[in-house]
């Protein structure tokens, strides 16, 4: 299996325009991308920026207990981040994994990607492959960016440029600014 960088470089200098350099192409499309609101610099499509918001209550943990998915996925999100609780990334696994088995798509895009980095358990880049498929093929842009990365890397799903490509776009499509990135670093 041969191991695959992005090149953040091959990024870059496909913003380059005119010769006014590299930096400034950047950071045009970052600010072009926040006042639009047309996704993160980080790629996520929004969602970070909404999961910061989520803090622990005594409430969520009722609801999560109680089988509520989207409870579930917030306690996954509470620990993670450590939101009105203690940091605790096996917790935040646990509460991700059973969100996503009720199907959804945020925990399964936030489980893979644990699984992917190895946090809150052992890499687990097979398990990675198939929540963030899962996500992704429910639209989940962040995951579509993911498995873009999975692909084009061959980590977790077989090596496919065309299907990093076609993922990427999908991402890209819903304002995710990082697969755009990727996107042109393609060309």
């Amino acid at each position: 299996m041969r191991k695959r960088g992005i090149s953040t470089s091959g990024c870059l200098s496909a913003c380059q325009k005119g010769g006014r350099g590299v930096k400034v192409g950047v950071m045009k499309l970052m600010l072009l991308s926040l006042i639009l609101g047309i996704g993160t610099a980080l790629g996520g499509g929004g969602q970070e920026g909404l999961e910061e918001k989520i803090t622990y209550s005594p409430e969520m943990r009722q609801k999560a207990e109680a089988g509520d998915a989207e409870a579930q996925y917030e306690l996954g999100v509470a620990y993670c981040r450590g939101n009105g609780i203690g940091r605790d990334l096996d917790e935040a696994v646990k509460w991700y994994e059973k969100s996503a088995e009720q199907g959804n798509d945020k925990a399964q895009c936030n489980l893979g990607i644990h699984r992917y980095k190895g946090e809150g358990g052992k890499r687990d880049l097979a398990q990675a492959g198939k929540w963030l498929l899962k996500s992704a093929e429910r639209g989940n842009a962040k995951a579509q960016l993911w498995v873009g990365r999975c692909y084009y890397k061959g980590e977790g799903l077989s090596q496919s440029d065309q299907e990093a490509v076609k993922w990427w776009t999908k991402s890209a499509d819903q304002g995710n600014f990082e697969a755009a990135m990727y996107l042109k670093s393609m060309k």
